[in-house]
């Protein structure tokens, strides 16, 4: 790959005749082939005959693989030659485009009386395109040919044997079953030379030719560009005999070749001179100019031409700036640049231009690509706006305690994106609110929407002196604590009223949170805060005396006092007194708190009478209990575990059993009570 000077990519070949021709090989045996002995009566009477071929070049053309145009001159398969006037003018004018153009001669005769020697005219004809064709291929390196890039294309009768070897297979020639005897003509490459190979080209220029049947011509074949006159009654548009002579067979002219073209969906194109016979060119000289420049074009077009090259890269940009743009896909073999407002600072590749834009404005890159047959595509146009640069400003710098915000405020262009943007309410607005923990640099790019400039702003943050509160920490109802402060310079503890001190005693009666502040040189302000946990007071509801039992439900831990003195052991939510006296008990509830509840005057005469007979509760399995020993008619039944949790409870029934549904061992305490008092007693669940 290489860059060329603008200049170079102003020369259209294939498009412009931008050589001269030379003939380079002139009358070069290309076939011996039989040929019929004139007056051409008898087929089986030939004699081996050499027919040749001139070859034009472009002079002094040194690209390597130039596409190739072979192409066949008419005469009705009776007469002609390649150098007739308009035929070589023709070819030496696609040669000044820049293709390489082999005209050939080939066998002609037939006996005008007989449709069956017409045929094998024909026939013959197309073996010796064939045998051209080969002949191309073989010497492609040596005339500097692309093998790939081999085109077809006759007058007349030479358009008539190029359509049948640009569509025509071994297939089709049962359709033509004169070839076969007196004598068998072979196949379609069996004639004329060794060189192998079976090719096609691959495309067709018809001039006013015409095919045998059109369905030998399927989809995905040649391309085909083709002109004819009207009012030709040689080879007619449309569909007859040549001449009008019932000799020749009826054949399908360009017109129906077209249709047939469109309907499998080839690519083609079909220019009609409208008043014009058979051989246009003869009559107006003008048509070698128009058939050749139109059917360069079709060539160039369709196999030659580049893509227009795909430029990547900032379609926007700044004065001064220096930036590379890229073309995209598979490298042609060049590319030509133009810059329209600005310059080519240098190129690191073919494929990679770096442009320096010097000045504000709408300008363009332009862009030709350069392929391997020297083919120029068009231009391709890249628009790029450059814009001028905007004056940042990031404001004034600003001094802050930690925790504070701050304002920015940049100015000078429309868009805006701040750096570092963690602490910012919103890092691409022109007026973010910043909230730094440390002293922070900002810097601002401040953009027109294309071009950016930088300037930067220093927050410098203090430090919040040191303070703390001490730990969180609670206290039951009524305490007081002192308050564990830590600071240096003046202080000061919220709610007001607390105190100025380190340490202020506190009694709060609800749970609180002291705030302690103090100030440093810096007039910043450290606060720190704990919270005093009230742990909420617990309600005793007066001692319950069930006739057996003292309880009071409502604690986490318990201990019972009798007269004052604490009672070993009594540490349950109930207790049975045996003695007269004054009781009270001490509950504790989750949080540690202790409460004294009013105390209860005990007599031993209020305890009834009980159940003569021993009472007992006796387990049947399954959570099923009873109880025997009392002789009332109907009892209560109210069962506790051992938290004081009411687990059953049956009233005024003459059933003696009940059923538990907690598993596990446990421990139950029991009060029943009967006409005659009421009984308690303890009972574990196996």
């Amino acid at each position: 790959m290489s860059v060329m000077a603008h200049a170079q990519c102003q020369q259209e070949r294939y498009v412009d005749r931008i050589f001269t021709a030379s003939r380079t090989q002139s009358n070069t045996t290309y076939i011996t082939s039989p040929t019929l002995v004139a007056p051409c009566t008898f087929e089986n009477l030939t004699i081996n005959l050499s027919y040749n071929l001139d070859v034009y070049e472009p002079t002094n053309d040194t690209l390597n693989n130039r596409p190739c145009i072979v192409y066949s001159h008419g005469g009705a398969f009776q007469i002609g030659d390649k150098r007739i006037v308009p035929v070589s003018r023709f070819c030496e004018q696609l040669a000044e485009r820049g293709f390489v153009v082999i005209s050939l001669d080939y066998r002609k005769c037939f006996n005008t009386v007989s449709t069956p020697s017409a045929e094998r005219a024909v026939y013959r004809a197309v073996q010796d395109y064939k045998a051209a064709l080969r002949w191309t291929l073989a010497n492609a390196l040596t005339l500097r040919i692309d093998t790939g890039l081999v085109f077809g294309g006759g007058n007349s009768s030479g358009s008539i044997m190029s359509i049948f070897s640009a569509y025509a297979t071994d297939a089709d020639r049962t359709q033509v079953p004169s070839t076969f005897n007196n004598p068998d003509l072979g196949c379609l490459n069996c004639s004329g030379n060794n060189h192998p190979g079976d090719f096609r080209p691959k495309a067709l220029i018809n001039n006013w030719g015409a095919t045998l049947y059109t369905f030998i011509i399927e989809a995905g074949e040649a391309p085909m560009i083709s002109f004819h006159g009207d009012q030709d009654n040689a080879v007619v548009i449309d569909y007859g005999q040549p001449f009008s002579l019932p000799t020749f067979p009826a054949l399908h002219g360009s017109a129906p070749i077209t249709a047939r073209l469109d309907s499998v969906g080839i690519v083609n194109e079909f220019h009609i001179f409208e008043g014009f016979g058979h051989e246009p060119w003869l009559v107006n000289t003008d048509f070698v100019d128009t058939i050749d420049q139109r059917s360069a074009e079709f060539l160039f077009r369709l196999f030659l031409k580049p893509d227009l090259p795909m430029v990547t890269g900032s379609n926007e940009a700044c004065v001064g700036d220096t930036l590379i743009y890229s073309i995209q896909g598979t490298p042609e073999k060049a590319y030509c640049w133009n810059v329209v407002g600005g310059r080519i600072y240098s190129i690191p590749s073919a494929q990679h231009v770096e442009i320096v834009w010097d000045s504000s404005g709408n300008h363009a890159l332009q862009l030709r690509a350069l392929n391997e047959w020297d083919a120029l595509s068009d231009t391709a146009l890249y628009q790029v706006l450059v814009k001028d640069y905007p004056n940042a400003n990031a404001g004034p710098d600003v001094t802050i305690c930690q925790g504070e915000i701050t304002g920015l405020n940049a100015s000078g262009g429309t868009d805006y994106t701040w750096q570092p943007s963690t602490s910012l309410t919103n890092p691409n607005i022109q007026n973010p609110v910043a909230s730094p923990t440390v002293t922070t640099l900002y810097e601002v790019e401040v953009s027109n929407g294309t071009c950016s400039s930088f300037d930067s702003v220093n927050i410098v943050v203090y430090p919040l002196p040191f303070v703390s509160a001490g730990q969180d920490t609670s206290i039951c109802p009524g305490e007081s604590i002192a308050l564990q402060g830590l600071a240096s310079g003046i202080v000061e503890w919220f709610p007001p009223g607390t105190g100025n001190t380190l340490n202020p005693v506190v009694q709060p009666s609800a749970t609180t949170t002291y705030i302690l502040s103090t100030t440093d040189a810096n007039n910043c302000v450290g606060t720190d805060d704990v919270t005093v946990i009230v742990h909420p007071e617990l309600q005793l509801p007066p001692i319950q005396f069930d006739g057996t039992l003292l309880s009071a439900i409502l604690g986490h831990n318990y201990q019972w006092f009798h007269d004052s003195v604490a009672i070993t052991g009594a540490d349950q939510f109930y207790f049975e007194p045996s003695l007269s006296g004054s009781y009270f008990v001490e509950v504790t509830d989750q949080f540690g708190c202790s409460y004294l509840s009013d105390a209860f005057e005990f007599s031993v005469s209020i305890i009834p009478a009980l159940e003569s007979a021993p009472i007992q509760i006796l387990p049947h399995g399954n959570g099923l209990w009873e109880i025997t020993g009392i002789q009332s008619d109907e009892i209560s039944i109210t069962i506790f575990n051992a938290l004081g949790k009411l687990c059953y409870q049956e009233m005024e029934t003459a059933s003696r059993k009940f059923t538990l549904k907690e598993t596990g061992k446990r421990l139950y305490i029991a009060k029943i009570q009967s006409s005659k008092g009421v009984f308690t007693q303890k009972f574990v669940n196996p």
